[in-house]
């Protein structure tokens, strides 16, 4: 009985933390991340922040560049994991139109054509306990 007893608490633990990680960890990187800096050169952009770990303990230098994340489809940033967008996009900028998080590009559609395309980084980059993935 004793036996059966810890097995259920075992398992009852592991699924509270398991319900709790998807809480905290894997959302928008500005709610558990101060103290950002975005950059772009070209269409190199990055992020550099301090973010909270699951026990709330701050990791600073957690860093990610956005070609990691973000793609170009048909003249429009998107979010998609190993997205390249850098290939197809120029004149990048950081915290464009005054918006924090958000990256501004000049990108080609399939066509070849330029289009003016926004999109906040936020919705594409999580912290993963201290860490910047998408």
């Amino acid at each position: 009985m004793q036996i059966v007893s810890q097995g259920l608490l075992l398992s009852l633990g592991l699924l509270l933390a398991t319900l709790h990680l998807p809480l905290t960890m894997g959302q928008g990187y500005l709610s558990s991340c101060s103290s950002c800096d975005e950059t772009c050169s070209g269409s190199n952009c990055k992020t550099t922040c301090t973010c909270l770990d699951v026990k709330g303990t701050p990791h600073s230098g957690a860093s990610i560049n956005f070609k990691s994340c973000i793609a170009n489809y048909n003249g429009n940033l998107a979010c998609a994991k190993n997205g390249g967008y850098g290939a197809s996009c120029s004149g990048c900028s950081a915290n464009a139109e005054g918006v924090f998080g958000q990256i501004c590009c000049t990108c080609k559609d399939d066509a070849k054509n330029s289009h003016f395309t926004c999109l906040q980084t936020n919705n594409c980059v999580s912290n993963w306990d201290g860490s910047l993935g998408c």
